[in-house]
C-alpha cells in the first residue's frame, strides 16, 4: 500500500510541469516555515500578551521535542532508504540519501496544530491544510514515503497535543 501510493502521487504529479515542481518545492520546504512564523508574529502583535509567548514557545517545543528527539530516537533503531535512494528515482529538489522514517518535516510541523487551534481555530485549520500540503509534497518530490510523513505527522500531533494539554492544566485560570 505504501509503494502503491508513493508510485501513484510521484508518478503522476512530480516533473510534469517545471511550475509545479517549483510550487512542490515551496510547499515541502518553505511555506510552512514562512506560515507558522507569520501566524505567531501576528498573534504576538494582535494580542501583545505573554500567553502569546507561551503558547509559541510550547508550540516550538513541541516541534522540536517531536522532531529532533522522538523522530531521532526512532531513526536510530529505524533505517528506511528514502524512495529516491532505493527505487531509482530523480526527486524534484535534491535531498540527502539519510533514512526517511518518519518524516522529521511532518513531526515538526503536525506539533504545531495543537498550538494553532487554541490560537484560532480558522488559524489552526488553515495551518492544517498546509502541513497537510507539505506532508504529500515531500512524498510526491520522491523524498519520502507516505508511511514517513503518515507517522511523522502523528508523532507531531501527539506531542503537540500532550504538551498543550499539559500548558492548559498548569495554566486553565489564565487561558
Amino acid at each position: 500500500m505504501d509503494l502503491l501510493i508513493t508510485h501513484y502521487l510521484y508518478y503522476n504529479i512530480a516533473h510534469r510541469n517545471p511550475t509545479l515542481d517549483f510550487m512542490i518545492f515551496l510547499s515541502a520546504e518553505i511555506f510552512p516555515y514562512v506560515f507558522a512564523l507569520g501566524i505567531w508574529a501576528w498573534f504576538l502583535i494582535r494580542k501583545r500578551s505573554r500567553q502569546v509567548i507561551f503558547i509559541g514557545l510550547v508550540g516550538l517545543a513541541s516541534a522540536f521535542v517531536s522532531r529532533f528527539i522522538i523522530v531521532t530516537i526512532v531513526r536510530f533503531f529505524v533505517e528506511r532508504s528514502r524512495p529516491f535512494a532505493e527505487l531509482d528515482l530523480t526527486p524534484v529538489f535534491s535531498h540527502d540519501p539519510s533514512n526517511s522514517f518518519p518524516s522529521g518535516h511532518a513531526a515538526f510541523f503536525f506539533a504545531l496544530i495543537p498550538v494553532m487551534l487554541v490560537f484560532s481555530k480558522k488559524a489552526g485549520l488553515i495551518f492544517s491544510v498546509i502541513a497537510i500540503a507539505m506532508a504529500l509534497s515531500r512524498v510526491i518530490a520522491g523524498v519520502h514515503w507516505f508511511s514517513d510523513v503518515l507517522v511523522g505527522g502523528l508523532i507531531g500531533l501527539f506531542i503537540g497535543h500532550i504538551l498543550m494539554i499539559l500548558y492548559i492544566y498548569r495554566y486553565s485560570s489564565k487561558i
